[in-house]
């Protein structure tokens, strides 16, 4: 989950979207989603037990010192929220990624919908929030990665899991105010052939079209899971987020 460090100007964003429609790995604007009566839904991942974390040669990242506390009622819209936090003694870059598996059986998905809210108590010091999707199947990972660069260009990204980057989207991504309950809505879905789609990306309700499309690698193992990643800035400044009302929906 390697990261580019160096800040992306609006600019060049708009530059990368062109370059991804030109040699089409950009595709053509979809319909609104719509999710099917059979469709499966995990809720309230934000308080399930099993959650795992990982940093430094996982997140490619200088080492942090991190915390992650279950079951907060304030502040909380469910009233169990997830705080993570990086922690004094965080490197300059450092990051911390932490991991819940929702187990197998799940090889058929080819759609995801990762519904949260996320509250942060200190944003002018985040250099991004990543949330990933991981699908394992039939020998195939399928692995969505979405960063809010919140650093930089203030633009949604997706992990290139063939390149090992993160490539600019055309929405952005604001920097929230403090103390704040936003909502996030991530659809993703892989198409035939393996290629996986970015395709949309709400916030508090506004929808907007990403249609980022990246390759999918080899897989070892048969799973479904999300992650969520918190990325220091140049200082290793702490800070906490919130995750509350975390589901992942699939067909």
């Amino acid at each position: 989950m390697k990261r580019l460090k160096d800040v992306l100007r609006p600019s060049l964003i708009a530059l990368s979207s062109a370059l991804l429609v030109a040699f089409g790995l950009a595709v053509k604007p979809l319909a609104a989603i719509t999710i099917p009566s059979t469709a499966q839904i995990i809720q309230n991942i934000q308080k399930l037990t099993g959650w795992q974390t990982c940093f430094g040669s996982c997140t490619a990242t200088p080492m942090a010192v991190f915390s992650m506390t279950q079951g907060i009622t304030n502040p909380s819209l469910s009233g169990s929220s997830a705080k993570f936090s990086l922690l004094p003694g965080t490197k300059t870059w450092g990051a911390a990624l932490w991991f819940k598996t929702l187990g197998g059986g799940h090889n058929n998905a080819t759609h995801f919908v990762l519904d949260l809210n996320y509250y942060v108590d200190n944003p002018a010091v985040d250099q991004a929030m990543e949330f990933y999707v991981t699908q394992n199947a039939n020998g195939i990972r399928y692995n969505f990665g979405a960063q809010c660069d919140l650093a930089g260009a203030h633009a949604w990204r997706m992990w290139d899991n063939i390149g090992k980057r993160w490539v600019g989207s055309p929405v952005t991504c604001p920097s929230p105010p403090a103390k704040t309950w936003y909502h996030l809505t991530l659809e993703f879905q892989h198409q035939p052939g393996g290629q996986l789609l970015w395709t949309a990306v709400s916030v508090n309700g506004k929808r907007s079209l990403v249609n980022l499309s990246m390759q999918h690698t080899p897989g070892s193992t048969n799973g479904l899971d999300i992650a969520y990643q918190s990325d220091s800035n140049f200082a290793g400044t702490p800070f906490s987020v919130w995750l509350d009302k975390v589901s992942l929906t699939f067909w």
